[in-house]
């Protein structure tokens, strides 16, 4: 025997309205749909995010042994004292 699901806590809070006179005060949405669309995608698609993260992930290391690395590195570190009076 299975029990319905509480639908009393999704009634209490408002619906999102998305309408450009909402409470964003009217600001234009139009940039932060593409990245919606994309954000999206990937979460449709979650075999080609794991594959987008484990490219990065190999990039990375491929780039992480052709990085010139010193064991003492020559620093120049400027300081400004400055004093009032």
């Amino acid at each position: 025997m299975s029990v319905p699901p509480n639908n009393s806590e999704k009634d209490n809070h408002p619906k999102n309205n998305h309408s450009n006179g909402g409470s964003n005060g009217g600001s234009n949405e139009t940039g932060n749909n593409k990245s919606n669309d994309i954000v999206s995608w990937f979460a449709r698609n979650h075999v080609a995010a794991n594959l987008l993260m484990i490219f990065i992930i190999v990039i990375g290391l491929i780039s992480l042994t052709s990085i010139q690395r010193e064991l003492q590195p020559d620093l120049n570190i400027e300081v400004i004292q400055i004093t009032m009076a």
